[in-house]
């Protein structure tokens, strides 16, 4: 039998393997720390929702299209998603059936932020 969890928010650094379970929001369990540096995200049923990831300075992206941000935030976002798959094995002791990235939309029309 597959359990279903349902609203389990976590930020994760691809760079230095920090996981972090994160609370209503996940700015406060980032404070003191470098915000853009980690992959946010939140297991939903069995559905894992990663938004939009961009390790970059502002001025680095500032010309880019939201559509040319989204593409470079999925490669990134599968360079690093076997490794943030193993973590969250080891914290939450499951494996999400399926992956869905850029879900900023996605996650705010499921009430998660």
């Amino acid at each position: 039998m597959i359990k279903l969890y349902q609203d389990i928010k976590f930020s994760y650094n691809p760079f230095s393997k920090e996981f972090i379970t994160c609370g209503y929001l996940h700015s406060l369990n980032l404070q003191g720390k470098n915000f853009k540096e980690f992959i946010r995200g939140a297991i939903v049923g069995n559905k894992l929702y990663l938004r939009a990831f961009y390790p970059y300075n502002q001025d680095d992206i500032a010309e880019f299209t939201l559509n040319q941000l989204y593409s470079k935030s999925e490669k990134i976002l599968k360079l690093y998603v076997r490794d943030l798959l193993r973590a969250i094995k080891k914290q939450y002791k499951i494996i999400p059936k399926s992956i869905i990235y850029n879900a900023d939309e996605d996650l705010k029309g499921n009430g998660v932020y």
